[in-house]
Order: C-alpha cells, then structure tokens, then sequence
C-alpha cells in the first residue's frame, strides 16, 4: 500500500468516480498516476448528449504548469477534459481555462 498522500489521492479519484457511475458514465481509473488522465467517464449511450471526459484529479485544484500544458495540449486532440478538485468536502469541476462547470453540492 502507498503513503498517506497516494492514499488521499486515490480515494478522491474513486469519490470522483462515484459521483460519474451515479448518473450513468462508465468510468475507468489509471492507477498509480500512469497516464495524464486519472478518470475517464465515458457516457452511456442511452444519453447522447454527453461527451466522454478526460478527467484530471487534483485534491487541492492545484495542477503544475507543465502538467497543464499536457493537458491542454491533449485537449485539443481529445475533447473534454477537466479537473476535478474538492473544497470544504465538496467535489467541484473546472475546465482548463478555470470555468467552473459543475459541483456535486453534498
């Protein structure tokens, strides 16, 4: 098992994950920080409507600035991807531009 830090930061990505399942994506996590992505939720075909997401979790919203620049760099290639990040217990998720797009409100 990892420290404590690896262990806060897998247990938000499965919270994040959590909150996807229950309103119908498929999501996949890539353990142990392999890939650039932590989630991707991919929509059930039953919803049209939603785009799958490439999801980068970052407990406290902070995300390096050469990090980004992959994320933002992959963005143009992939679609949607976002930052899920939490305050005051709450998840919360922004794009890469810092546009908050929606909160879960517990």
């Amino acid at each position: 098992m990892g420290g404590r830090n690896y262990r806060i930061g897998r247990n938000f990505e499965y919270r994040t994950m959590a909150f996807f399942r229950s309103r119908g994506y498929y999501c996949q996590r890539s353990y142990a920080s392999k890939g650039l992505y932590d989630v991707i939720a991919i929509p059930s075909r039953l919803n049209p409507d939603q785009r799958t997401l490439l999801i980068q979790c970052k407990k406290n919203g902070y995300v390096p600035k050469e990090e980004m620049e992959k994320l933002r760099q992959n963005d143009k290639w992939w679609g949607v991807t976002i930052i899920a990040y939490t305050k005051k217990h709450i998840i919360k998720f922004r794009l890469l531009d810092d546009t908050e797009v929606y909160y879960n409100g517990e």
